[in-house]
């Protein structure tokens, strides 16, 4: 069985249609996660002899600082650490189903700590569309500065760089699923 590829340039080039499709549905880059994968998900779909693309959804993790200056003391990393119990998840999952109690507060859709990215099973690769906002969202979400090397525009690839995790998670996946179906979005 032969595992079907796409081109460096075809990928630089998918990056870019889901990069502007995210940039018109959403107005911002930062923290749309969903949307870049939904609309990266299409995109590959698309592509003549594509090979099996999934939306995966769990936690990850990308170092903010060079790792030589970690001290035991800093935050080395940006992380989005899904926990199934958390309150947050708790909360949006009330508001999917309709059950919650303040169905009024924020927006009904507001994602608990979460990552979404695309996964080629045939190739063992992954792909995140959304790496190269994270400097942004650290200064966002932590107010601290990212001083690791910037990461690339996007990552697609089958070994993640040094101290770079990705953990998928079925419960994150199947909340996903649920979102997207919330939106009128039909996967697979």
């Amino acid at each position: 069985m032969s595992v079907r590829s796409i081109s460096p340039q075809d990928r630089d080039e998918i990056f870019c249609r889901t990069r502007d499709k995210v940039l018109e549905e959403q107005g911002s880059l930062v923290g749309q996660c969903l949307s870049f994968a939904w609309h990266g998900y299409e995109t590959i779909r698309s592509y003549p002899n594509a090979p099996q693309v999934v939306i995966q959804a769990g936690s990850a993790s990308w170092p903010r600082i060079p790792m030589e200056h970690d001290d035991g003391k800093i935050m080395t990393h940006l992380s989005y650490q899904f926990e199934f119990d958390s309150a947050s998840t708790t909360q949006f999952l009330g508001k999917l189903l309709g059950v919650s109690e303040n169905s009024e507060e924020d927006t009904p859709y507001s994602l608990p700590e979460i990552h979404i990215w695309l996964a080629l099973p045939e190739s063992k690769e992954l792909v995140d569309f959304t790496i190269g906002t994270w400097p942004l969202a650290c200064e966002g979400i932590l107010g601290e500065p990212w001083l690791a090397p910037p990461p690339p525009e996007y990552f697609w690839g089958s070994v993640l760089p040094p101290f770079v995790r990705y953990v998928p998670n079925w419960r994150a996946t199947v909340l996903m699923f649920e979102l997207l179906l919330a939106q009128g979005r039909i996967y697979p």
